[in-house]
């Protein structure tokens, strides 16, 4: 299986699917404030030593065996809602620093984001070993995305937005766009995507409002659970 391809000239890999979010090793994943993140948005480093690039190989090769792209067998079909709500639909605005936690298989991924919402955009931007990782912008619309490029390709920006808005968004929001047959169950601190009568995520908050404290994500389909703390700002 052709895993990772990446040449001295042009170090862009290419990789199977990717799941979400995964995308440094807790090692590498250095702890930033907001401002260092907002100071590093700016600039993906286009030059790397070849201990830099050799680093850089191994944390895409962790990408690929922790996370999605590891195929079960028999492979098990994504049929999930991808979720793409309009920023006006949830409600209001927010702006907050993240540190999220990946565990795949008894591998553990560690990175920071910052996510803001407006009635009229939705930005996440993600950083890792001092690089921009991507930022996604959404208007309702349109969908963009800038990548470093040593994240594999196959990391979807849609799949991460729809797994931010399962969790962050009003509930007869996220209901008002799922399919037949798919459905929201919601709870006081917890709430529960199923297709049919059988569970298919489980999210878990241990604060509200829900973007406030610790969000826990477990994708019973593909195995995989997220941690996600919004860090309290500085007084």
């Amino acid at each position: 299986m052709d895993i990772l391809t990446i040449s001295p000239c042009s170090p862009v890999p290419t990789a199977l699917a990717v799941l979400i979010f995964a995308l440094f090793s807790r090692d590498l994943a250095p702890r930033v404030r907001r401002h260092a993140i907002r100071d590093h948005v700016s600039s993906v480093h286009k030059w790397c030593t070849i201990g830099q690039l050799r680093r850089r190989v191994t944390v895409a090769l962790v990408l690929v065996t922790a996370c999605r792209g590891t195929a079960p067998s028999p492979p098990v079909p994504d049929d999930r809602p991808l979720l793409a709500l309009s920023p006006a639909s949830f409600a209001g605005s927010l702006s907050v620093q993240q540190r999220v936690h990946v565990e795949r298989d008894g591998r553990v991924v560690d990175f920071d984001a910052v996510l803001e919402v407006s009635p009229d955009m939705v930005t996440l931007v993600a950083l890792g070993f001092g690089t921009r990782l991507f930022t996604l912008r959404y208007d309702g619309t349109t969908l963009d995305e800038a990548r470093s490029p040593m994240l594999p390709r196959d990391v979807r920006g849609s799949d991460i937005l729809s797994d931010m808005q399962l969790s962050l968004w009003p509930a007869a929001a996220v209901r008002a766009r799922l399919p037949a047959g798919w459905s929201l169950r919601e709870a006081p601190n917890a709430r529960t995507l199923l297709k049919g009568s059988d569970e298919i995520t489980n999210i878990t908050y241990d604060a509200m409002p829900r973007w406030t404290g610790q969000v826990t994500l477990q994708n019973l389909q593909f195995g995989y659970r997220l941690v996600i703390k919004t860090v309290p700002e500085r007084k």
